[in-house]
């Protein structure tokens, strides 16, 4: 079963995060498309992660402190791609709002997958 693993919550942040995009897009706000691609980097390691573990049987075991090591390369991935998409802002206090703001939610999203 899919009890405990955060499963529908990650479909649902890459829901409402595709939904944001679209609302740049038809804004035409291609830029702020792009910067909201990373947030959805940890949503998605964690479905495939969860998929790997419990419901595809590839001989793979992925133990406990497996999974928090890649979900925390996946967090450095991500707030690395956060940093390079941060240059869409001109003004460097929108960079460090950006920057702040995302990373924070991406951390937080983090450590949630990890000690569920």
């Amino acid at each position: 079963m899919l009890t405990g693993t955060m499963m529908f919550e990650s479909v649902a942040i890459l829901i409402v995060l595709a939904l944001v995009s679209i609302i740049f897009m038809r804004a035409k706000k291609y830029g702020y498309v792009f910067c909201t691609i990373p947030l959805g980097i940890v949503p998605l390691a964690n479905i495939l992660l969860v998929l790997l573990k419990e419901h595809i049987k590839v001989g793979v075991n992925i133990s406990d402190f497996h999974y928090s090591v890649t979900m925390i390369v996946t967090l450095a991935l991500c707030c690395l791609l956060l940093g390079f998409m941060s240059g869409v802002f001109r003004l460097k206090s929108n960079r460090i709002l950006f920057m702040s703001i995302s990373s924070a939610f991406v951390v937080t999203l983090t450590l949630i997958y990890i000690f569920k």
